[in-house]
């Protein structure tokens, strides 16, 4: 498992193109000894978005076939409804990062406090 996701994170499989677009930046000039931020014009090139092999496809696939061999299903559903609402709550936009979030809360809710126990 941990050598196909090494392997399968070389892998990126594009889903969606946003379009190119025109964007604002700032940009640090000096004159006279002063700086000054000037906002200047980009053309930003546009956004592929993609699944990655080893990080999305093979996790989730065997993610489906744990939870099918084992039929855990209502477990599953709710661990991952509680983490997704978790995740959902603490992730915020950051211009020019993307969506960021508390990865340490949220892996320690799918770890420790929220997925049911299963023994």
């Amino acid at each position: 498992m941990r050598s196909s996701c090494w392997l399968g994170s070389y892998f990126n499989i594009p889903v969606w193109h946003l379009p190119v677009e025109t964007v604002s930046a700032a940009r640090e000039i000096e004159f006279f000894g002063m700086r000054y931020v000037v906002p200047t014009v980009v053309q930003w090139p546009g956004t592929i978005i993609a699944a990655n092999v080893g990080g999305t496809v093979i996790p989730t696939a065997m993610s489906i076939y744990l939870l099918v061999r084992n039929k855990l299903w209502i477990e599953g559903a709710v661990a991952l409804a509680i983490v997704t609402a978790v995740t959902h709550w603490l992730a915020e936009p950051v211009p020019g990062v993307g969506i960021a979030g508390a990865a340490v809360v949220c892996k320690g809710c799918a770890r420790k406090g929220c997925a049911p126990r299963l023994h």
